[in-house]
């Protein structure tokens, strides 16, 4: 069993694989380019001793790579990239390589678990089926917060649960430094606020209150997250777009008739048969008159392990801050709860095997679930981006703009910022330059009504390069896209077609859909000097 975290290492590295994630590119979620982006900006200012003021640095990297998004999210997955990076180079394959260290540390940590409350074999199946869900597949994919915060839920409830049983100052230390790391990651993490409070409840264990080592978590907590989210809270949108902030009933309401069947489905009908068992036979079921009594002098936790209460206050905790934040609503933020559920079916299977079914009956479960769960998530692959940014790095053209929607931009502003000698070229964002609005795209306004007031804005930056993608979907295109288009071939002058790409896109493949224009040379242009002053005017949001 030592060799057992290796061998979760290799099974997430192994579907990673599979699923195409080493040939893709930034496009798997409109969010994956921030979070890598944001990474090298870190790592960059690490490796530079003359890198000047934290904020200033942040600004001008942002002014040539857009996509940087610290104070949007915390700081830590950005953090531990910067590290890794380090040691093993700046790579879309070495952070995808750290996610799946967090992915496969996620399930050695339900092994351990499930070893010590079930079996050993109990713990090889938790983990290794919980690697194998679509869901955690998915977010494997991409090089985003979920894993991370995710393993660090689960660990900070675990901790919880070892402090209720041992209730020393080190286990409430250990649950409030794990529960920090955790919220410095994802604020959907404040969930575990509800961990305490919840277990408490359902052990009895109302002494808990005035043990003055649970207050100490809860300062640490306190002192080491309160101040980042203070300091961010102008920085960070309150509302995701579509998403109405002022109505939040409407919003409950949506929000708790989606993630619980979302859930469900993340873990399939017959796991979700096995958890609803485990839980009765571990939180609901009478023990057994026939069992040994525990001493008179032993407290309700030595009576009945606190992890299970501890992972049923961790899944309603991760559901109620969903449908309470309105931070959007996507599958992808129940994976913060499967580890619960995943060890909560194996608490039923477990029981099953014990009252008579067969040993057999581990390896049968597997299959039925992987043979009714798994597939390997093909929609994730995307391409194309990355080769057209390479073939802009042997052009003269500093500086770029980009006509997409926010998984292209974000694609080929990644994909430029991992080839560019740092910092060189200027990726230039449609959505941003071209129009006017708020964090929630409302109030949007297009900055340039006529083609020559946009022919005028290429001239003064000036923009020597633009990249149209036709790839994206029919509700995100804008009239920009097709305006600039209609100037740049009327402008046959100025501005040629230099070639056309072939784009993947949720594992479908769209031929020459994306194009790329470059400014024709002119006899004694000189050196062209970016007005970075006008540029920051346009970068300015209302």
């Amino acid at each position: 069993m030592k060799f057992l975290p290796l061998l979760f290492l290799a099974e997430a590295l192994l579907l990673q694989w599979l699923g195409g994630a080493y040939a893709s590119g930034f496009g798997g979620h409109p969010d994956e380019a921030a979070h890598f982006v944001s990474s090298v900006m870190v790592h960059d200012f690490l490796v530079h001793p003359g890198a000047g003021q934290p904020i200033a640095f942040a600004q001008q990297f942002y002014l040539h790579y857009p996509k940087v998004a610290i104070g949007n999210w915390p700081p830590l997955l950005h953090g531990l990239l910067a590290l890794w990076y380090l040691v093993s180079g700046v790579s879309r394959a070495s952070a995808l390589v750290l996610v799946a260290v967090f992915a496969a540390a996620t399930a050695a940590l339900m092994a351990a678990a499930a070893r010590r409350l079930l079996s050993p074999v109990a713990g090889v199946f938790a983990g290794a089926v919980y690697l194998a869900l679509p869901l955690v597949q998915q977010s494997s994919a991409v090089v985003m917060t979920e894993h991370l915060v995710t393993l660090l839920i689960l660990a900070s409830t675990l901790a919880f649960a070892r402090f209720a049983r041992s209730r020393t100052a080190v286990d409430a230390l250990l649950f409030g430094g794990l529960a920090s790391a955790a919220i410095l990651t994802r604020g959907s993490a404040w969930a575990l606020a509800a961990v305490p409070p919840i277990v408490i409840a359902l052990t009895g264990e109302w002494r808990l209150l005035i043990n003055w080592r649970l207050w100490l978590a809860a300062l640490m907590v306190g002192a080491l997250c309160v101040p980042w989210y203070v300091a961010t809270r102008g920085m960070s949108p309150n509302a995701m777009v579509g998403i109405d902030a002022t109505a939040p009933a409407a919003f409950f309401q949506q929000a708790a008739a989606y993630f619980p069947l979302a859930a469900l489905r993340a873990i399939g009908l017959a796991m979700t048969v096995l958890a609803a068992l485990g839980v009765w036979h571990t939180m609901l079921r009478r023990p057994s008159p026939a069992a040994v009594p525990p001493p008179a002098s032993a407290t309700s936790a030595a009576r009945r392990p606190a992890e299970w209460p501890a992972l049923a206050a961790m899944a309603i905790g991760v559901l109620l801050i969903q449908c309470v934040v309105p931070a959007g609503i996507e599958q992808r933020y129940m994976l913060q709860l499967l580890p619960a559920l995943v060890l909560f079916a194996a608490a039923g299977l477990h029981w099953l095997v014990t009252r008579g079914a067969p040993a057999t009956a581990w390896s049968a479960a597997a299959i039925i679930i992987l043979l009714t769960m798994f597939h390997v998530p093909d929609t994730m692959r995307n391409s194309g981006y990355d080769q057209i940014a390479a073939d802009l790095a042997s052009q003269p053209t500093p500086t770029l703009l980009l006509i997409s929607d926010a998984r292209g931009e974000g694609s080929m502003v990644a994909a430029i910022a991992l080839r560019d000698r740092r910092p060189h070229s200027l990726a230039l964002r449609g959505s941003k330059l071209l129009v006017s609005e708020d964090w929630l795209g409302r109030g949007s306004q297009p900055r340039f009504a006529t083609g020559d007031a946009m022919r005028a804005m290429l001239d003064a930056i000036p923009v020597n390069a633009v990249v149209i993608d036709h790839a994206i979907e029919a509700n995100q295109a804008r009239p920009y896209h097709q305006q600039i288009e209609q100037l740049l071939q009327a402008d046959s002058e100025h501005w040629q077609r230099h070639a056309s790409y072939d784009i993947t896109r949720y594992g479908q493949q769209y031929p020459h859909a994306v194009d790329v224009y470059l400014r024709r040379p002119r006899d004694g242009d000189a050196a062209q000097t970016i007005n970075l002053a006008y540029l920051g005017q346009l970068m300015q949001r209302q």
